[in-house]
């Protein structure tokens, strides 16, 4: 009777942590934007493959997302005691879960590719996190260091749900991973409020709001001799609303977080099908 209670209580807290850390009405669309970019310069565009993508994504998102929590548990204790994490009684669970979640996800990757390149990258990937994990640097003049080191990953995992079949266009892939980053770089000073306060972190923000916009011009100028008209439709339309939406979080950057953080994703996701349709014709 005893295992049945514990079993029980122990499956409650992880659905706890997936309700209140990995809501799946963010994190679906947010493996949808992954795969996306993920896709958006191959010449592969098989609806099972994309579908398949955007599930390795979201594992491949909340196995990180559960590292980072474990990672930030000291600094959440203090600041965000109501937390799964800070509350659980046995954090080992979910030590367990994060390397059952890491194991799945390698064997995952490596049946999903052929050779050892991703699945090498994706080890690589999870020792690189552990040891930043490990040896950050704890001050808090690092925080801005410390956010943008770890939002790497993103980009990497784009990179490991990619398929083989990535088009001559090497431009447009790599300024697809370059704008995942600076999308998530920006979601990340907008909704943090002790990032939006530091000095400076205006002139940071522009930056990248003007390096995303410019990598979705490159990727234009890369595709104006074969692109259709439509293409270029909807690329201006993706150029124009990231400048707008850039100059309306410049405007209101020190109040209180809206929805409207979310824009860059939809734009970017947006441009990463137009991209994956007009590679794919």
């Amino acid at each position: 009777m005893r295992i049945v209670v514990v079993y029980k209580y122990s499956i409650e807290e992880l659905a706890g942590y997936l309700a209140s850390r990995m809501p799946p009405g963010l994190y679906v669309p947010l493996a949808a934007f992954l795969a996306a970019a993920a896709f958006a310069a191959t010449n592969s565009a098989i609806a099972w493959q994309w579908l398949w993508a955007v599930w390795l994504a979201l594992l491949l998102v909340l196995q990180f997302r559960l590292w980072d929590d474990i990672a930030d548990l000291e600094f959440d204790r203090i600041h965000n005691p109501d937390r799964v994490l800070c509350r659980t009684v046995n954090l080992h669970r979910f030590y367990y879960v994060g390397g059952a979640l890491a194991l799945i996800n390698g064997v995952l990757i490596g049946v999903s590719h052929e050779g050892l390149a991703r699945i090498g990258g994706f080890v690589t990937l999870c020792l690189a996190v552990l040891a930043w994990y490990r040896w950050r640097p704890r001050d808090s003049g690092y925080l801005l260091l410390n956010a943008h080191v770890i939002l790497l990953k993103y980009p990497a995992i784009v990179w490991l749900i990619t398929p083989e079949s990535v088009s001559d266009k090497w431009l447009n892939f790599f300024c697809c991973l370059v704008s995942v980053y600076l999308v998530f770089s920006i979601y990340e000073i907008l909704h943090d409020e002790r990032l939006r306060m530091l000095r400076g972190i205006a002139w940071l923000l522009v930056t990248q709001m003007i390096l995303v916009t410019s990598t979705w011009v490159l990727v234009a100028l890369e595709m104006r001799e074969s692109a259709t008209l439509g293409f270029m439709i909807v690329w201006a339309g993706v150029v124009s609303a990231s400048v707008l939406l850039g100059a309306f979080h410049l405007f209101r950057m020190r109040q209180r977080p809206t929805p409207s953080v979310y824009g860059y994703f939809v734009i970017g996701l947006i441009a990463y099908l137009g991209l994956s349709l007009e590679t794919n014709q």
